[in-house]
């Protein structure tokens, strides 16, 4: 998405082809200033839905508990849902940033049928923002750097977005989005007011109808190209 258009020509030139495009969704936060007229209520009974099939929704902890929502977590989205992904102890460590200031309180949303975990919704501060200004370095200024610029910080990124497949059609993943821009208000000590989901690919349609209503518009494409190789190449 960083690169000239006519790059293109050189990967075909080449023969390599095209075997998907991949979208990168921009999406407001504010439910309901940005949402598109009438989403705003589709959502939310989407959300109800999945409450009436018994399903219910929480954040993830932050202080006790974290490392069994974060065990459980892992296994949902690299075991059950089959992603590819790290190590367990790997992906506990990595998201360890969401106990910090630098967290996003209610950036990771989990879905139950009881004790059965059916969906999760995580979704990060936009660090990028942050990170420009430190010029690779994490030291002790390069950390005071950071607690400087956190303020200024006003979007995230919706990393994963998942339900199991019987669930999908009782509003799990809708109500999923629904209480991030339900819970992402002022009423929190910080407001991100957009987020972007990707990747997104071009046939995952249930996906794309998500993304687009709740209000997001295609920011950036990917491209993934293939080239059959011959025997001896």
């Amino acid at each position: 998405p960083y690169t000239p258009r006519y790059y293109m020509e050189f990967m075909e030139r080449d023969g390599w082809e095209k075997w998907k495009d991949a979208y990168a969704y921009e999406m407001p936060l504010d439910v309901r200033e940005k949402m598109p007229d009438g989403n705003e209520e589709y959502l939310g009974n989407a959300y109800r839905l999945a409450q009436s099939h018994g399903v219910t929704f929480r954040s993830m902890r932050r202080g006790r508990g974290y490392y069994e929502d974060a065990s459980a977590m892992h296994d949902f989205i690299f075991k059950t849902m089959e992603f590819d992904g790290p190590e367990k102890d790997e992906f506990i460590e990595d998201i360890g940033v969401i106990r910090t200031p630098f967290g996003l309180p209610h950036g990771i949303i989990f879905a139950h049928d009881g004790p059965k975990m059916i969906g999760v919704l995580m979704a990060l501060p936009d660090y990028n923002q942050i990170l420009i200004h430190l010029n690779g370095k994490l030291d002790l200024i390069g950390c005071l750097k950071a607690l400087y610029y956190w303020p200024r910080v006003n979007q995230g990124r919706l990393v994963i977005l998942g339900a199991l497949p019987e669930y999908r059609r009782k509003g799990v993943a809708m109500g999923l989005v629904y209480l991030l821009g339900k819970w992402s208000r002022p009423q929190d000590k910080k407001k991100f007011s957009r987020a972007e989901m990707s990747y997104v690919f071009e046939d995952n349609k249930a996906s794309r109808a998500i993304c687009e209503l709740s209000g997001g518009e295609i920011c950036k494409t990917y491209r993934v190209y293939e080239k059959r190789l011959e025997a001896g190449d």
